[in-house]
């Protein structure tokens, strides 16, 4: 029998893209599905145009609003209301790829699968767009901790190019996705794959991810680099107690380091950025991962990514205040270049 889907969609602010979500959805559902359209205290028409779809569509789309609790909670609330057998979420912003359901469908029947990762395409206004994909096994269904090795590597964590048993979701507890933090996904999706017995990878793309300026992944506060920073805590500590090959620990903390690097990196676009902005950021980042000092260094040493990390792995662990101060120096003069561009004619 074909699996049912419940494609969950959080709301907010977004009616100059909703219409285009919703509308590649709706060729993809059959008979027994659903699309859960919650919005999350929109101010703007996008309230009024989830009741719109709503009625035009009842059998298939419904519509809960709230007030605002952010995307987090929104998406714990959506998988404790769906009534289907497998979850996809989906971004308001961004466009599912319909085409895909098909095959998906095929291989969620036929291999019983808990989880199911598929590709995206980062699709950009200008640049040409550029297919995400993944290093898992083709045509083989895998543990829930050889996907986690390869899904580490590949440092794509997005939840929305994952097709999801409700029954995984639902035994990961109501608190799937941690409440009023950003870069939920890193938390969320090592965790799920985890606990996850028969994984398979279909590669091809399940979505469109929109890249655009304002949207949460593109607008930087010292909370959201915080959050960025320390985003792998909890994954970092489950593979540290599941005393799990020393590999997966030593790929997870170079993920999280990088992580930590960028976070660094965007905070030096926050208006008038602090030298203590950047000493919490490295501080917290820092203290977030599971292999320390010389450890850490060796890990960094034996990666493929050497060049890129161990510079800044050396600078937080050796002189981390030296680092922040150069982080701030780098970062004034950017902000200093981009104002004086700005007033030239």
């Amino acid at each position: 029998m074909t699996p049912s889907l419940s494609f969950l969609i959080p709301v907010y602010n977004v009616q100059e893209f909703l219409d285009e979500c919703v509308t590649s959805v709706l060729p993809a559902t059959q008979a027994g599905d659903e699309i859960i359209l919650l919005d999350d205290g929109s101010v703007d028409g996008s309230s009024a145009m989830c009741d719109a779809w709503a009625l035009r569509h009842p059998d298939r789309i419904r519509v809960i609003h709230q007030a605002n609790v952010g995307l987090a909670t929104t998406r714990n609330r959506a998988v404790q209301i769906s009534t289907c057998d497998y979850i996809c979420f989906l971004d308001s912003d961004d466009v599912l790829c319909w085409e895909t359901l098909a095959a998906a469908r095929e291989l969620l029947t036929r291999e019983h699968l808990d989880l199911l990762t598929c590709d995206a395409i980062l699709w950009r206004q200008g640049p040409p767009s550029l297919t995400i994909s993944h290093s898992l096994p083709t045509d083989a269904v895998i543990s829930g901790t050889e996907a986690l090795a390869h899904t580490l590597q590949d440092d794509f964590l997005s939840s929305c190019c994952r097709i999801y048993s409700r029954a995984l979701l639902c035994a990961a507890g109501p608190e799937i996705f941690p409440a009023s933090r950003t870069y939920e996904d890193n938390s969320a999706i090592p965790l799920l794959i985890s606990h996850a017995q028969r994984v398979a990878y279909l590669p091809m793309p399940l979505f469109l991810y929109r890249v655009r300026g304002g949207s949460i992944t593109q607008t930087h506060t010292l909370k959201r680099c915080l959050d960025q920073a320390t985003s792998l805590a909890l994954p970092l500590k489950q593979i540290r107690q599941l005393q799990t090959d020393p590999a997966l620990r030593d790929t997870a903390n170079l993920l999280a380091l990088s992580h930590v690097v960028t976070a660094v990196r965007h905070a030096a676009t926050i208006p008038k950025v602090t030298l203590r902005d950047f000493t919490q950021v490295i501080e917290a980042g820092v203290q977030s991962l599971t292999l320390r000092g010389d450890a850490l260094l060796a890990a960094v040493d034996a990666s493929p990514r050497k060049k890129v990390l161990r510079k800044h792995a050396k600078g937080m662990l050796q002189h981390p205040r030296r680092y922040a101060l150069l982080r701030l120096l780098v970062a004034r003069w950017k902000q200093f270049h981009v104002r004086l561009t700005q007033r030239t004619p």
